[in-house]
């Protein structure tokens, strides 16, 4: 049960991190990218809304990180396995997105090219990954200690 909790807990502050450098990116000229008006405005609910879907979804993506991918992977540097999820994490949600105009979800798109789009996604799912890892790494030790 710890070992979800704590699972539950990385993928938390993963997101919470990854939501405030893709807050803080806009201030470099990148474009602004608001997953959580994204998911609110599919639901059609509140924006507080958007943001819950954000964050469990952060969670429920770090327990699957525990059980399914990091003991896994033949690599022994977490933030490199970090890193591998974070891609993993960024190439399924940019399909899922890509894909909802196909079934006929329409949402808010954010204003930005593209590819500004897509390199600011990535950053912040590449921050994700590796923080779930580290977190979760760093956990693991002191248990074995």
């Amino acid at each position: 049960m710890a070992k979800i909790l704590l699972s539950i807990l990385s993928g938390l502050l993963g997101t919470m991190v990854m939501m405030v450098v893709m807050m803080i990116l806009p201030l470099a000229g990148l474009p602004k990218m608001a997953q959580p008006e994204i998911i609110s405005s599919i639901l059609s609910q509140e924006e507080f809304v958007g943001w819950g879907v954000y964050f469990l979804v952060g969670a429920a993506l770090a327990v699957v990180y525990h059980y399914a991918f990091a003991h896994r992977l033949p690599i022994e540097s977490n933030i490199l396995k970090g890193l591998i999820f974070g891609f993993v994490v960024f190439v399924l949600a940019t399909c899922t997105v890509m894909a909802l105009p196909a079934m006929g979800i329409t949402y808010n798109q954010p204003e930005g090219s593209f590819i500004s789009l897509a390199i600011v996604s990535l950053i912040g799912h590449l921050i994700y990954g590796t923080m779930v890892a580290i977190i979760e790494h760093d956990a693991e030790e002191e248990d074995e200690e």
